[in-house]
């Protein structure tokens, strides 16, 4: 066993808390006082206090933590104790330690690598098992038996540090494991500039991030910036000291938005996404959000009347969400081998009412809107609801309607369509604006580049074929694009864009004038190459 004492092990605890590595300040750190600490250290979930006679002054080079921690890991005594998500926590505590050290490096230390003036905690009175400890504060490794006292986690937990003032930023632990080199490739891609694109390439996250960890590092980008991508610059750059010209939404500021619990709530979200389907997966579920988002910043002159701040946060969350749990299998396989969710759903979308019911689940555990107000939250949960319902491709055609319908109305009176939805007779228009817009970023494949348009046609098909191979051994009826024996992919997808995607987004292109310049051409330009491919395949 390692050789690591209760008070290296507390002292190291005190080194980490002191200044949380993910919380980032780039004016100044706020030293919790001795009464925070004590609250910090004792665990919310009912394990004992700590008296305050072990509080002292001492301190621990934050290399000697690197150090130990290192000695752990490569004890063959603890290590086969541990499983791999544990080993996994430990090492991602690690990472951050080295983290800390990149930021305190231009600031004021002893010498040793030590910020001054910041107290440690010398914790006594623990079992011998120190590496148990360790394991258990940062790995979930739960030791009752050797009565081991148990803290929060850094990893999880934010309250070591309680709540930051001015700019103390969170980074989530999948972007803190990342190697340097990975940071900077995505410095750019992550970039506020870039994830306003509408030719943003999802793969190029996919190519450099664990494939579990997609939605929630492009989900925080988009849903915590600007302060996300103050976090990024930080932590590939130690002299940035987080000035510049931001834009973002900053819901942080304007809705008290905790970015530890949403990147907590797209955690969630994205284990609850089967990474081994062809297509209704994570990655489709970041790539929605970000076409919403890219969607939203090209009409932002026009939403900045029409939509207010908990709008626009509902609706990409609601993006984010709007596939989850998906089976991989579409509503009319549900109904037709009278599954169990469209006998729960009495075969209405039972799919949609799902993926609303998981994430409304996912919401109230983690107490993701608990900081708003019982009318903002009902208000959130109703826009997040009607818009992950409406992504019901049954619902496609009276949607295109009703939006034609609302334009020529206000197209009309002559007015602005965001002041027309704004009046209170129309006070329902924006639910069905922001159930559209999320539709079409669902459906927003042909409308990319070449590349990633066929690559998303070549997944969509896969799985279809999978669903078609599943109704025939089954017996039932073989839905739509299904049969591989019959369908071809360059004709699915040139009638796909013809009497699907181009109409619906001429549509949306008479209130948003970005749409009509840069999305039409590129939806003709992929019907033209799904034509030609029609003539040779």
């Amino acid at each position: 066993m390692s050789s690591l004492n209760a008070s290296h092990l507390g002292s190291i605890h005190s080194s980490i808390s002191s200044f949380r590595p993910t919380f980032i300040s780039p004016r100044r750190r706020t030293t919790l006082t001795r009464e925070r600490q004590r609250s910090a250290l004792t665990n919310s979930r009912g394990c004992r206090s700590i008296s305050s006679s072990i509080y002292t002054a001492s301190k621990f080079s934050l290399e000697e933590c690197v150090a130990e921690i290192e000695s752990i890991l490569d004890d063959p005594g603890i290590s086969t104790l541990l499983n791999s998500n544990q080993t996994n926590a430990i090492e991602g505590l690690r990472d951050r330690i080295n983290q800390c050290q990149q930021l305190l490096a231009p600031r004021e230390t002893d010498g040793g690598g030590c910020v001054t003036n910041i107290p440690a905690k010398v914790l006594e009175n623990l079992d011998d098992a120190n590496c148990g400890f360790l394991a258990s504060n940062f790995g979930g490794l739960k030791l009752s038996e050797s009565q081991v006292t148990l803290f929060e986690s850094i990893v999880d937990n934010e309250e070591v540090c309680g709540r930051m003032d001015d700019l103390q930023l969170y980074a989530p632990a999948e972007w803190d494991r990342l190697s340097e080199d990975v940071k900077r490739k995505l410095a750019d891609t992550l970039s506020l500039k870039n994830l306003d694109r509408w030719d943003f390439d999802i793969l190029d996250v996919v190519e450099n991030v664990e494939r579990g960890s997609v939605l929630v590092i492009v989900g925080w980008a988009i849903l915590a910036s600007p302060d996300a991508q103050r976090v990024i610059l930080s932590s590939i750059d130690k002299d940035y000291d987080g000035d510049g010209s931001w834009g973002g939404y900053n819901f942080a500021s304007s809705l008290g938005v905790n970015h530890e619990k949403l990147c907590s709530f797209l955690r969630s979200l994205e284990s609850q996404y089967d990474c081994t389907e062809k297509y209704h997966n994570n990655i489709h579920a970041a790539d929605v959000t970000q076409t919403l988002h890219s969607m939203i910043r090209m009409g932002a002159q026009e939403f900045s009347n029409a939509l207010n701040p908990l709008d626009i946060y509902s609706i990409l969350l609601a993006a984010a969400a709007h596939d989850v749990g998906h089976p991989g299998t579409n509503n009319m396989y549900q109904v037709n081998a009278q599954t169990n969710l469209a006998i729960v759903y009495n075969d209405k979308s039972p799919l949609e009412n799902m993926h609303a019911s998981k994430s409304s689940q996912i919401i109230k555990q983690l107490g993701l809107l608990d900081n708003f107000s019982s009318e903002q939250q009902t208000h959130a949960r109703s826009r997040m609801i009607l818009a992950i319902l409406g992504t019901d491709m049954s619902h496609h055609f009276n949607e295109v309607s009703y939006m034609e319908e609302f334009i020529s109305q206000f197209e009309v009176d002559g007015v602005n369509w965001y002041d027309y939805v704004n009046t209170e007779e129309n006070s329902t228009a924006i639910q069905n604006v922001l159930n559209y817009m999320i539709h079409l970023a669902d459906i927003s494949n042909p409308t990319k580049t070449k590349s990633l348009a066929v690559y998303w046609a070549e997944c969509a098909l896969s799985e279809f074929f999978a669903q078609g191979d599943l109704e025939k051994v089954g017996n039932l009826p073989v839905s739509p694009l299904c049969d591989r024996e019959k369908t071809n992919l360059a004709s699915s997808q040139r009638d796909f864009i013809r009497f699907v995607v181009l109409p619906s987004y001429e549509v949306l292109g008479r209130i948003l004038p970005g749409v009509a310049d840069e999305v039409l051409p590129r939806i003709k330009e992929n019907l033209g190459y799904w034509e030609s491919r029609c003539q040779t395949d």
